[in-house]
């Protein structure tokens, strides 16, 4: 991927605000981790489980077994599910091998299924399916740092000085998954370099 290539810049400008955006998302499930279990438990339990969607189970369990505030409760799980999705998008986006862009400025992501296996894989979007990601993005954020505060407010942490009473958050949306490209259809797969490997092999 070139991002001098004109046709990449909105591209290549959306990723990164999207890996910053749910960067603060990724603090934030940290974040409430530490309140259900308090900082001395909650950090040996994400040196244990360093994966983002390992904590994302794990903030879903806390919430399902603990949690009292059942508009807390709700709102947390549906940023949960959100997230989830948000990271897949991300991952397709920013662990991805090549990038092309077609006449119809939708751009196809070439990536693997994980560093160790293939075949390879890829996914479309477009600058306005970013933009709407982005979109929903930041209401999941907002979403996030909310419950924290609301979370903090009923552990009895002083937020914002302890001057506003904020009231339970509300889940964000549920953006939609970045479209699959048939593997068939993909030219010059990593699998037809798998075989001819194999064959050559005595």
């Amino acid at each position: 991927m070139n991002p001098r290539d004109p046709n990449l810049r909105d591209f290549v400008h959306s990723i990164g605000v999207f890996t910053i955006d749910l960067s603060m998302v990724e603090w934030a499930v940290g974040h409430l981790i530490e309140l259900y279990l308090g900082e001395a438990a909650a950090q040996a339990v994400m040196d244990a489980v360093p994966r983002n969607q390992e904590r994302s189970k794990l903030l879903q369990k806390l919430v399902k077994k603990n949690e009292v505030d059942a508009g807390l409760k709700a709102s947390i799980l549906e940023s949960l599910k959100a997230y989830e999705i948000h990271l897949e998008n991300r991952n397709k986006l920013a662990h991805a091998l090549a990038v092309t862009v077609d006449s119809d400025n939708q751009a196809t992501w070439h990536g693997l299924k994980s560093k160790s296996h293939l075949p390879i894989t890829a996914s479309t979007t477009t600058v306005e399916e970013l933009a709407e990601a982005l979109k929903d993005l930041e209401a999941l954020k907002a979403a996030m740092l909310h419950a924290g505060m609301f979370k903090a407010q009923e552990e009895g942490y002083q937020v914002l000085a302890g001057s506003i009473q904020i009231g339970p958050p509300a889940g964000p949306p549920l953006p939609k998954k970045f479209r699959e490209v048939d593997p068939k259809k993909l030219e010059g797969s990593l699998v037809t370099l798998k075989k001819r490997k194999e064959k050559s092999i005595p």
